[in-house]
């Protein structure tokens, strides 16, 4: 006669789980655990194959949880695993956030070669023609007078707190290096684009602050970010100091 008894398997972790490497969602989080229970068969196998892969399946699978939130059953092994995942996409994102930037500075490499170059054809080999002149007061335009908050961010980086380079970083931009780092940068690509808009101007007529109603946009934009209300930043900063 065939017999059986519920057993329970142990809980994966204690309470609080393993302190390990920072993760991004999915937070694997052994509180929002659940024990799973199983059947096992205690009665003469080799005449029931069916009973005998039950219980080998079961003896094989170690203690499984189940995360509610996640809504994934594994064992010790498993958590393990998607925690290193997680860890793992932390990473690259974080190295596709720098991939970025340093694309933004291999532009403005290029663009300084290139007004070096147009210069130096003007100047020294007497090539002083219309549109080579209006080429390189372009690139004056962008690489002298232009912003880049990112760019900036890091070179500032170099100075002390107390210098004036640090302080006129929230003079050009509106936030401080500490806050522009804090963003998250994927939700607010226009913005800052809008922030490098208003900065141009600053660098463009030598001056120390806004006309009256493009600062009060600026402000506005800025609490906005640091808010990370970055839908309605993003919508505010489609308007500012856009040319039509």
């Amino acid at each position: 006669m065939e017999s059986t008894e519920s057993k329970k398997r142990p809980a994966l972790e204690p309470s609080g789980g393993p302190q390990k490497m920072p993760r991004t969602s999915p937070n694997p989080n052994p509180k929002n655990r659940v024990e799973i229970a199983y059947h096992s068969s205690i009665e003469d196998k080799e005449n029931n194959p069916l009973e005998a892969c039950k219980s080998k399946m079961a003896m094989d699978s170690g203690s499984l949880s189940y995360d509610a939130e996640l809504k994934v059953a594994a064992n010790k092994s498993g958590f393990d695993l998607l925690e290193r995942l997680s860890a793992m996409e932390e990473k690259m994102a974080e190295m596709e956030e720098k991939m970025e930037t340093f694309e933004g500075h291999r532009l403005n490499h290029l663009a300084l070669r290139e007004r070096a170059i147009s210069t130096w054809v003007r100047d020294a080999l007497k090539k002083d023609t219309a549109r080579r002149n209006q080429e390189i007061k372009r690139l004056n335009t962008e690489i002298i007078h232009g912003a880049d908050i990112h760019t900036d961010a890091i070179v500032l980086k170099k100075y002390r707190e107390s210098s004036t380079e640090w302080q006129a970083f929230s003079m050009l931009y509106g936030l401080t290096l500490y806050e522009i780092n804090k963003l998250d940068k994927k939700k607010c690509e226009s913005s800052l684009l809008a922030l490098n808009r208003a900065a141009a101007l600053l660098f463009k007529d030598n001056r120390p602050k806004l006309p009256s109603a493009e600062e009060k946009q600026r402000e506005a934009l800025v609490d906005l970010l640091r808010l990370e209300k970055y839908r309605e930043a993003e919508e505010m900063s489609g308007t500012f100091l856009v040319e039509e």
